[in-house]
């Protein structure tokens, strides 16, 4: 069992890590939008609700990672699939609700989602960071 809690540190550690790069990088573009973008409400909320949706999916994928470890090929694979699904229903449902705020909503959203990826990125730098 000590090889699956070390496992399980790593990954909550990376998930930390994680959500710190889309902390920063979302705030970057928070500044680059209040200072450049006509409908700053708008755009606001759109990446805000963008980061706490990155921010689930980060916990959905540690979760389907954690769950997929106890099963065998076939089942992990089924579990890989069922959170990517629930990952996506995440992703439309947010698109939708910043669909009635407006266009800067929309692409303000689609940058917090993108956040995630940034933090991909930025990873290395965080882990100092939390790490150092």
């Amino acid at each position: 069992m000590k090889g699956k809690e070390k496992r399980m540190k790593k990954i909550s550690d990376i998930v930390k890590e994680m959500i710190l790069g889309i902390l920063v990088s979302g705030i970057c573009i928070a500044l680059i939008g209040i200072i450049f973008v006509p409908e700053k409400i708008d755009f606001i909320i759109g990446l805000l609700l963008g980061m706490v949706i990155a921010i689930l999916m980060i916990f959905s994928m540690n979760h389907s990672i954690e769950k997929a470890l106890d099963y065998d090929e076939k089942g992990a694979q089924i579990q890989s699939i069922k959170g990517y699904i629930l990952r996506m229903i995440f992703l439309i449902a947010g698109f939708v609700a910043v669909y009635f705020i407006g266009m800067w909503g929309v692409l303000a959203y689609f940058l917090g989602i993108m956040c995630m990826k940034a933090a991909a990125y930025l990873q290395p730098y965080t882990k100092k960071f939390l790490h150092h």
